[in-house]
């Protein structure tokens, strides 16, 4: 196993388990499911996206069709690990009717999902991602002219 071992110290999960890991980690996880997946090679989180800002237009024949005017820009992400590491009695995985492979793959996608769910909620940006109730500086809106102004 060792040489299956990543730059980072860690292995890479066996293809296996993850093809019947991440339908699991679906149905645990409500956010995953409407979520957007990213997927970068770059080790810093850096990945691209572009906006666009055309639209289909119907034409006549002959008639040239105008460029839209894409952009593409750069974003990083903050990576985060979330880790567990199970410890189980060697009596109770040698039991010949234990399926470790079932019990991991259930238990791991329960608390992922659990703890996933509740970072996209109360993630304070530390640890963690920040989620979508920890607590902001508060603004407060003059008017929809102006931009906010902090409260003091």
């Amino acid at each position: 196993m060792s040489n299956m071992q990543y730059s980072t110290g860690s292995y890479p999960t066996p293809y296996e388990f993850m093809h019947t890991y991440t339908p699991a980690l679906e149905k645990e996880n409500v956010f995953i499911r409407i979520g957007t997946e990213v997927k970068t090679t770059s080790p810093e989180g850096k990945f691209f996206a572009s906006t666009s800002t055309g639209k289909a237009e119907w034409l006549n024949e002959g008639v040239s069709t105008p460029e839209s005017n894409d952009t593409i820009n750069q974003f990083t992400l903050n990576s985060y690990k979330l880790a567990n590491l199970t410890r189980l009695k060697h009596t109770f995985v040698t039991d010949n009717k234990f399926d470790i492979e079932k019990y991991l793959k259930s238990e791991i996608a329960y608390m992922f999902g659990r703890e996933q769910d509740n970072t996209f909620f109360n993630g304070d940006g530390v640890d963690a991602l920040t989620g979508i109730l920890y607590p902001q500086k508060p603004q407060r809106w003059v008017s929809p002219l102006q931009e906010p102004m902090p409260l003091q």
